[in-house]
This record gives structure tokens, sequence and C-alpha cells, in this order.
């Protein structure tokens, strides 16, 4: 069964204590928080949790494996309701957990423009979590574009370290110290 929403935030709530933040929600998916530290500043975070997937759409036609699938349709913030980060959550169907992929605004509105993914103001994002723990950009990926970039040779895959790969993302919490 997957992992309902307020089991996400639960999560993310959680993780975000471990790693020395108190948050507070604001509405349903707005999150603000800030950490046990003098003078910092307050981060706002955006939560957004996977629509349900179906994995004859959204799963590989190459026959990649996948841990886990996340399909996000949100609207891009603008002026000041801009948040710091959005938190993608999506579940690892392996372990049944969730998964977070923290992403600064600037570089995830960068990657999406440049895969020209924001429509009037909506963007569509799959991310795939691979058994190595590495997580990619799927979207609407051809099957000549999964076997190109996705398919592992010699330990490593095409779309490493490229516009496609948001493994450095994934429930990284050090990036979001790293802004206060």
């Amino acid at each position: 069964m997957p992992i309902q929403p307020k089991l996400f935030k639960y999560a993310l709530r959680q993780a975000l204590n471990e790693n020395g933040f108190t948050a507070n929600f604001e509405g349903d998916d707005e999150l603000n928080m800030d950490h046990k530290c003098l003078n910092c500043r307050i981060l706002s975070l955006l939560l957004i949790i996977s629509y349900d997937i179906d994995i004859n759409i959204h799963g590989s036609h190459n026959s990649n494996k996948t841990d886990g699938i996340g399909v996000f349709r949100f609207n891009i913030p603008t002026g000041d309701q801009i948040p710091d980060y959005f938190i993608f959550a999506f579940e690892n169907m392996v372990n049944g957990k969730a998964e977070f992929v923290i992403v600064k605004y600037p570089d995830l509105f960068q990657r999406l423009t440049k895969k020209n993914l924001i429509r009037e103001n909506k963007a569509e994002l799959w991310l795939w979590l691979m058994p190595d723990r590495s997580v990619y950009d799927a979207t609407d990926i051809s099957i000549e574009g999964e076997w190109y970039n996705l398919r592992e040779v010699h330990g490593g895959r095409m779309a490493d370290g490229e516009e496609m790969d948001y493994t450095q993302w994934l429930n990284n919490w050090d990036c979001l110290t790293d802004s206060l």
C-alpha cells in the first residue's frame, strides 16, 4: 500500500528533527523551518508528494530496475511565494520508506527550464531511484533516451553528473544547513 501524505509529512518532520531542524507546516504542503543555531535565518520549503504511479506509463521500458518512482505535478510559485527549497517525496518500493529529493529553487527552475518542463507556470517531473541509490529525471523519457542515458555500463551511466542526475539531492539534509 502506498505511503499516505500524512506519513510523508511525519517522515519529513522526523528527518528534519534528526538533522537539527525544527519545522512547522503552514497550510497543506508549505513548511517553514529553522536550525538550532544562533542567528540562523528561517528557510521556506515546499513539500511535493508524488502522485500514484502507473508502472506501465512511468516505469522503465528498457528493463532498467528502479527502487522507487516519483511523479510530481506542481505549480511554480512566483513573487514572494518562492520557497528556498522544493522537497520531492516518494516511496522506496523496495523497503517501503519515504525518500526525499531536496533541491534549491534556482537549481530546480534552471533544470526544468532547460528541459522545457514548465508550461503556464506548471511543471511535471518524474524521478527514478535506481538500486544503486542514484536518482534521475526520467520525465517522458523515450526508450532510446533511457537506453542511452540510464543504462548502467562499467559502473556508470551517461546521465551521471548531467542535468538528468538528481542524486546529489537524495536525502541530502546537509544542503539545508549550507543556506543558513
